[in-house]
């Protein structure tokens, strides 16, 4: 009995996964169409069903929708060969399965340079190109922009993207990822840009390539989580999430207790930043267990129009056969730039790093043999990274260690770096620091 019920919940979840695509009610009136037609030349075979038309798009909607359910019947094709290096977590799981859509198509400048889009992947929360650039040389095929797609509704801006250049230095192997594709757009065209300084500056190269939808990488959750977790006088709404295979989109606002706190989400260069740390988990079966894993991921971004703060957090895709997911509200970082260089020798003790604070001191700086041994004291709750030169080139950090010590009731940072090493005269350098506040709270996204 247990058996039938755990198979009756699964088939539930089927269902629930189920998206109707858009050109279902097209479909539907050419099937209920093709049947008055036929009615007319045997009009009693199918009088039934002219009679029951709301029972025949039932039994059509079950039919189309069942072929359609791409969690159910995925589509599967050609891996896109060559991005095994710089794919990672589910764009190279799901392009080791075929899940990606291949393109092959380019655009070639007049100096030579030609990029070729090899395939596009794509789900309800962002779109991946995956791009070449050759050329005769490291300067050629450098001096690109990419500057957005376009199709027939509306134009898609890039999210991130990253890509390596080749040992010879002719050819870049890219990964693009631009906002999600509109439900209407299948055409589309990537429009990319020459800087270099010959022939081809100024020259705008397109390429225009069609979207089968049948390749789209299917919502597995959609849920409105509408859950606020408050923090020094700040609400943050977790508004949406949306969840596939290829990635994890997670939406929400920020409320301010104080107008005055705007600038914390706003104005990085001109102050502190404050930035929420998320945790996203995962239980799912595997080899028959449950198992439950942190989803890689996690990069954030917040926007404001003039009133309201909106944050975004992306997360790598789901596993396959889940069982939950739940988002860990971790800390708060209040981070502020210094990027400042001290000057330090073995004589360097209980100097301040920012004038005027004691939040972060540099407590001895030490030889030991070759090496440089520099510790640090500070706030509890201070986050920070240092580097040291030497004869004006880095070295190279060996060890960092950090441990909470008690003076007199109060708790403080101690954190030491060795470095390879030493000389007369060196010099530390700061880019920024950051004062952490713990949350700690989970919200409960979904349970199978």
């Amino acid at each position: 009995m247990k058996d039938i019920e755990e198979k009756l919940r699964l088939k539930k979840l089927d269902i629930d996964n189920i998206e109707i695509p858009e050109d279902l009610e097209v479909r539907l009136r050419n099937a209920l169409y093709l049947v008055k037609i036929k009615d007319e030349k045997a009009p009693h075979k199918f009088d039934w069903v002219l009679r029951h038309n709301v029972v025949a798009i039932a039994i059509l909607l079950v039919i189309i929708i069942s072929g359609l359910n791409y969690d159910v019947f995925d589509f599967y094709g050609k891996k896109i060969l060559g991005y095994d290096q710089i794919s990672s977590g589910s764009i190279k799981e799901l392009n080791e399965l075929g899940r990606g859509q291949e393109l092959n198509k380019s655009y070639k400048f007049k100096n030579g340079v030609e990029v070729i889009l090899d395939g596009v992947m794509f789900d309800n929360n962002k779109t991946t190109i995956m791009y070449r650039i050759l050329g005769e040389s490291e300067d050629k095929i450098e001096n690109l922009t990419i500057s957005n797609m376009k199709g027939l509704f509306k134009t898609y801006y890039i999210i991130s993207g990253h890509g390596i250049i080749g040992n010879d230095k002719k050819e870049i192997i890219g990964i693009q990822d631009f906002q999600p594709l509109s439900v209407f757009d299948r055409n589309l065209t990537f429009n990319i840009s020459s800087n270099s300084n010959d022939i081809s500056n100024g020259e705008e190269g397109h390429i225009s390539f069609k979207i089968n939808m049948d390749k789209a990488i299917k919502r597995v959750v959609n849920s409105n989580i509408n859950k606020i977790i408050e923090s020094q006088g700040v609400k943050y709404k977790f508004t949406t999430l949306s969840a596939s295979k290829m990635s994890v989109l997670i939406n929400g606002t920020i409320q301010l207790g104080a107008e005055k706190d705007r600038k914390l989400f706003t104005d990085i260069m001109n102050g502190t930043q404050r930035t929420l740390r998320l945790e996203l988990l995962e239980s799912y079966i595997k080899d028959g267990k449950v198992a439950t894993e942190v989803i890689e991921g996690g990069m954030g971004s917040m926007g404001s129009d003039g009133n309201s703060i909106q944050f975004q957090y992306n997360f790598d895709g789901l596993k396959p056969n889940l069982k939950s997911l739940s988002l860990n509200v971790l800390s708060t970082d209040d981070m502020r730039i210094i990027d400042k260089k001290i000057n330090v020798n073995k004589s360097t003790k209980n100097e301040r790093v920012v004038q005027d604070t004691e939040e972060l001191l540099i407590k001895e700086v030490k030889k030991e043999g070759v090496n440089t041994v520099v510790t640090f004291i500070g706030q509890e709750d201070i986050i920070f990274d240092t580097a040291l030169f030497i004869g004006g080139r880095q070295a190279i950090e060996l060890e960092s260690k950090s441990k909470i010590i008690d003076n007199k009731g109060i708790k403080f940072l101690e954190k030491t770096y060795t470095f390879k090493g030493n000389a007369e005269s060196m010099e530390l350098m700061f880019k920024t620091l950051s004062h952490r506040i713990i949350i700690n709270k989970q919200i409960v996204i979904y349970k199978g």
